[in-house]
C-alpha cells in the first residue's frame, strides 16, 4: 500500500503525511511491525529515488525518517542500508556546486583524460554549511480548497454551529415497514439542508464478515470514467483505493443489506447498482467529488429504467470496520465530517426531486 502512495499521487506533501502515519502505526499498532517497517523503508527509498515515477528528491526528509526508524530498531539491515544510501547521495550533491563542478572537470598534472575530485565533506559538514535545498514545496492548483478539505479530514473535533445543531434530531425509524417494526433502526440527523443521516448498528457483525470475505479476493484497483463518450474507465491519481461489486445473489448477507436499505430509505432497489465494496488501505483517498453525473448531455440523464443508465438518486455508505486513524467521509461545502464506525451507515440524496444535482 505504501508503494501505491508514492507511485500514484503527485502530491509529495501528502506522501510525507502518509509516511508519518505509517510510523505512528508502527509504534502503536497490533499489525506485525516487521511488515509495516519493511513498507516504510521501501517507501522512504522511493521517496528520494530519481527512478521513482514521482520522485520528490527530498533526501533530507528520507534520511531523517530512516534515522527515526533506526532509533526503534538499530540493527535493522534495510534501515542501515537506506541511511548509507541517503548519506552518499547528499555527499555527492556537492558536485552540483560550481566549485565542485570545476574540480571535477579540472585535468590532473599528467594532462591525461582522467579527472580528480576533492574529498567530499562529511554529512555533518553538509548540514552545518546548509548547502542544499529542502524540496518540500507543495505544488498544484486550488491549494487553499485542498488544505481546507484536509483540515476537515484531520479535525476530530469538528462541530456545527450551535444554533443549527440544536435543530437536528435523533429518532427510531420504522416507516411502518414489516421489516423494521419489530426492531426500529437508530437514526441520527447530521445535517438538515442538505439532509445527511447516520444510522447506527445497521448491520450484524456476521454479515459484515461474510461480505468482507466475499469481496476481499475480488478487490481490484478502483477506476473512474475518464471518457464519457466511450465510457472508458481507468485508474486515476485522485482515487486511490481498491473496489469490487457484489450482487444480492452472491450472498444472503448482501440481499439482507439491500432489503434493509430499501426499507429504511423507502426507495426501490430495482434500478440500484450492485453493492460496491471499497478498501482504502493506508494512505488511500478519493478527492472531493459528487456521486452523480453533472453533465446534462450524459446518457445517465436519459432514464430508460435500466440500472446501468440511471443517474444516482442517492448514496448509502456502510462502514464495515473501525479505523485507527483517518478514514473520515467529509462534506467540505457544509463542514460535516463523519468518522467511520463499524456497523453504521450514512445516507444522503444526490439529486433534487426535479432531477438536478444537489451540490
Amino acid at each position: 500500500m505504501t508503494e501505491k502512495i508514492i507511485t500514484t499521487t503527485k502530491d509529495n506533501h501528502q506522501q510525507m503525511i502518509d509516511l508519518k502515519t505509517l510510523k505512528r502505526m508502527f509504534e502503536n499498532s497490533q499489525y506485525p511491525k516487521y511488515e509495516i517497517e519493511k513498507q516504510i523503508q521501501e517507501t522512504i527509498k522511493k521517496l528520494s529515488n530519481n527512478d521513482s515515477p514521482q520522485p520528490q528528491g527530498n533526501i533530507e526528509h528520507a534520511l531523517a525518517l530512516s534515522e527515526e526508524m533506526l532509533a526503534i530498531d538499530p540493527s535493522n539491515e534495510r534501515g542501515l542500508a537506506n541511511k548509507d544510501y541517503f548519506e552518499y547521495i547528499l555527499q555527492n550533491r556537492t558536485l552540483i556546486e560550481p566549485q565542485a563542478i570545476k574540480d571535477f572537470n579540472s585535468p590532473n598534472d599528467s594532462d591525461s583524460t582522467s579527472t580528480t575530485v576533492k574529498s567530499l565533506p562529511s554529512q555533518n559538514d553538509l548540514i552545518n554549511k546548509k548547502n542544499y535545498k529542502v524540496n518540500n514545496q507543495r505544488l498544484g492548483k486550488d491549494l487553499e480548497k485542498l488544505e481546507t478539505v484536509e483540515k476537515l479530514c484531520r479535525d476530530t473535533n469538528t462541530k456545527l454551529d450551535p444554533h443549527r445543531a440544536s435543530k437536528l434530531v435523533c429518532r427510531y425509524r420504522h416507516n411502518n415497514h414489516p421489516y423494521l417494526l419489530w426492531m426500529p433502526i437508530k437514526e441520527e440527523q447530521l445535517f438538515d439542508k442538505p439532509e445527511i443521516l447516520l444510522y447506527h448498528d445497521i448491520i450484524r457483525n456476521a454479515d459484515i464478515d461474510e461480505i468482507k470475505s466475499l469481496a476481499t479476493p475480488r478487490l481490484q484497483r478502483a477506476v473512474v470514467v475518464v471518457n464519457s463518450e466511450s465510457s472508458k474507465q481507468a485508474p486515476v491519481d485522485y482515487r486511490i483505493s481498491k473496489s469490487t461489486w457484489l450482487k444480492d445473489e452472491d450472498s444472503p448477507a448482501v440481499a439482507r443489506l439491500s432489503r434493509l436499505i430499501s426499507a429504511t430509505t423507502t426507495l426501490s432497489m430495482e434500478t440500484a447498482e450492485p453493492l460496491q465494496i471499497g478498501n482504502y488501505g493506508i494512505g488511500g483517498h478519493y478527492d472531493v467529488h459528487v456521486d452523480f453525473s453533472s453533465n446534462p448531455d450524459d446518457e445517465l440523464w436519459e432514464n430508460d429504467g435500466k440500472a446501468d443508465k440511471c443517474n444516482r438518486i442517492a448514496t448509502w455508505l456502510t462502514y464495515l470496520n473501525d479505523v485507527e486513524q483517518g478514514g473520515a467521509t467529509v462534506f467540505p461545502e457544509i463542514g460535516v465530517r463523519v468518522t467511520p464506525e463499524k456497523g453504521s451507515a450514512i445516507f444522503w440524496y444526490n439529486l433534487y426531486t426535479s432531477g438536478t444535482g444537489n451540490m
